[in-house]
Formats: structure tokens, C-alpha cells, sequence
């Protein structure tokens, strides 16, 4: 375990991680989200290496803490940082993004564990 030595929230640690990996490709995921499914990392890892983030989208929903980063990434996080530019989503202005939209049963593999009524719902099994 490292500490985010940026404290900006998820880029600082988007920016650790890769910084202190060996890897030129990381899968990097929020750790809210209780349903992934070894199947769609596995997945995702097969498809060609040719971006700067790989993100899972249906319609208008994305999910850039749950994507495939390359360590390319790391100079240009640093200038986001350095700017005071925290949002993982202006990153993707920047960058060359590729998505990944045909992932089954998609509201539930990227379903966000955040309240209490969030954890009801799948206790009460309607999520899953």
C-alpha cells in the first residue's frame, strides 16, 4: 500500500499508482464497486493497446475509475496537478480515450456502493 503523496483525490492516486508500476498498461478501479467480474477485466485487458485510457460507456454513462490507464499518462496527470486540475473526466479531453461498450449486464458490474441505500438494495436483491 502507498500513500497519495498528491492528496488530490483520485488522480493523485491514479498518478501513484502507475508512477510506482512496473507495467506500461494498469487497470486502475475505485474500490466501490462490489460486483466486477474477473470476466470483464479479463476482457478488457485483451483489447489492442492503443489508447491513453480504455473506459467502459453504455449511452452517456461512463466509468474513468474502473479503466485501463497507460503510464504515458503520468506526465500529463502531473500538469493537471500542477495546474489545480483535479477531475479525472477534464483529463479525458486531453488524451487519447477508447470505450469499451459492449459489456453485459452493465448497470450492475459498474453499480457504486455509496449509502446506505445503495447497500440495501442489494441486501433487498435488487442489484446484484
Amino acid at each position: 500500500m502507498y500513500e497519495d503523496p498528491y492528496r488530490t483525490g483520485p488522480l493523485g492516486g491514479i498518478l501513484t499508482g502507475l508512477n510506482i508500476s512496473p507495467y506500461p498498461y494498469n487497470f486502475i478501479f475505485a474500490c466501490d464497486y462490489p460486483f466486477i467480474k474477473k470476466e470483464v477485466v479479463e476482457y478488457m485487458k485483451s483489447i489492442e493497446k492503443d489508447y491513453d485510457i480504455l473506459i467502459p460507456k453504455k449511452n452517456s454513462s461512463i466509468h474513468p475509475l474502473f479503466a485501463i490507464y497507460s503510464k504515458n499518462m503520468c506526465d500529463i496527470i502531473e500538469k493537471s496537478i500542477k495546474e489545480r486540475r483535479y477531475r479525472v473526466l477534464d483529463l479525458l479531453k486531453e488524451v487519447k480515450v477508447k470505450y469499451v461498450e459492449d459489456i453485459e449486464n452493465f448497470e450492475n458490474v459498474f453499480f457504486n456502493l455509496n449509502t446506505k441505500r445503495d447497500f440495501e438494495r442489494i441486501k433487498n436483491g435488487k442489484i446484484s
